[in-house]
């Protein structure tokens, strides 16, 4: 082989090997959005999704209590952000108290809202170790006759809430009571309210048209679906517990879709996710519930910020690995309980265990 034949193979194989890539990742935005979730928002809810880049316009990095920097100018990320906070630059009443603040978030269906939505590649990665031009070239054209019509991988849907309104519950001196008879024999208090609510779904796909399992996320816990085919819908299989140990939720056997997107609804004020409407408990003591409902219907697919990990570029606030919000106050009993009436925003996007994984997509 010549020279100039060698380098014409070579660029060959870098055209097909750039065409495949190019080929298999808009497969993959396709189906993330055919597949993408219709979020009913709660009747009343007066906290509604926002951009994070908006949110960012209205915080600032401190440490615990001091601001050191504006979000705008400088963010921390990677190994050592941990320790930051972004605390909202003026009081957390005088926000509350107004109607048209941040906080409360905009209405998607008349604001361009994003959803960020993170994908994680399975397929086997496109690398090949030859000497021999002609070799390499039929191994990329062999790798192009044999490719999945559909790809294998996971992909996350994230919805970013600038305010997370927490649970009315009985306490009597700074003790929890119960509620008897819808009685308060104490004060009625509003607990786990925070600045800062990352809310998700995700769908695996395992080589076909359509997600092979879904997850959906409520508060530290979660259920796994898995599709059916024949009924066109994803039905029960487990749910599992992340974080605490009273959070024992009975969640509903099958979803909703509308064509294919999956339907959830989301909990006024706390926003965690449901497969059906209605009121559900996930915390039994105290007696802890979630109102869900037909309030404003989200299309997520109308806006979704599509990241493939290892490949995209993605923003720096990806990387903070801090608080996404104020920390806690007003703690009654230990803050290290965490029964405050503020709790500490929760971390980013990136710092959460995957749902799937690619060697075991169905749990």
């Amino acid at each position: 082989m010549t020279v100039a034949n060698f380098f014409l193979v070579v660029i060959e194989v870098l055209f097909l090997g750039v065409f495949i890539r190019a080929d298999t990742f808009s497969k993959i935005e396709e189906l993330i959005s055919q597949w993408a979730p219709v979020v009913w928002l709660a009747p009343d809810d007066k906290y509604l999704p926002l951009s994070v880049e908006e949110f960012l316009s209205h915080v600032e990095v401190a440490q615990q209590p001091t601001p050191l920097f504006d979000t705008e100018a400088q963010m921390p990320y990677g190994p050592g952000s941990e320790q930051f906070y972004l605390v909202t630059r003026k009081d957390l009443g005088t926000l509350l108290n107004d109607g048209n603040s941040f906080l409360h978030g905009r209405n998607p269906t008349t604001h361009n809202i994003p959803v960020y939505t993170i994908v994680t590649p399975c397929s086997p990665n496109l690398s090949f170790h030859s000497s021999n031009a002609n070799r390499l070239s039929d191994n990329v054209r062999a790798l192009y006759d044999k490719l999945e019509p559909n790809p294998h991988f996971h992909v996350v849907y994230w919805m970013f809430f600038p305010y997370n309104e927490g649970k009315e519950i009985c306490v009597i001196g700074k003790v929890p009571t119960p509620i008897i008879f819808g009685s308060c024999l104490g004060q009625r208090k509003i607990f786990g309210n925070h600045v800062g609510d990352w809310e998700h779904i995700s769908l695996s796909f395992n080589g076909n048209g359509y997600p092979d399992a879904m997850y959906v996320s409520v508060h530290d816990a979660g259920v796994y679906y898995k599709y059916d085919v024949k009924s066109r819908q994803f039905k029960y299989i487990n749910q599992v517990t992340k974080k605490g140990i009273l959070q024992r939720p009975k969640f509903p056997k099958e979803t909703k879709m509308q064509n294919n997107h999956p339907v959830v609804f989301s909990a006024k004020g706390s926003h965690g996710l449901w497969s059906a409407p209605g009121n559900h408990y996930f915390v039994k003591v105290p007696r802890l519930t979630d109102e869900n409902g037909y309030g404003i219907k989200w299309e997520t697919w109308r806006n979704l910020k599509i990241y493939f990990l290892g490949t995209s570029a993605i923003p720096s606030w990806m990387k903070y690995k801090g608080k996404w919000g104020n920390p806690q106050s007003n703690c009654f009993i230990s803050k290290k309980l965490g029964f405050c009436e503020v709790s500490d925003g929760p971390t980013g996007i990136l710092e959460r265990s995957n749902d799937f994984n690619c060697s075991q997509s169905v749990h």
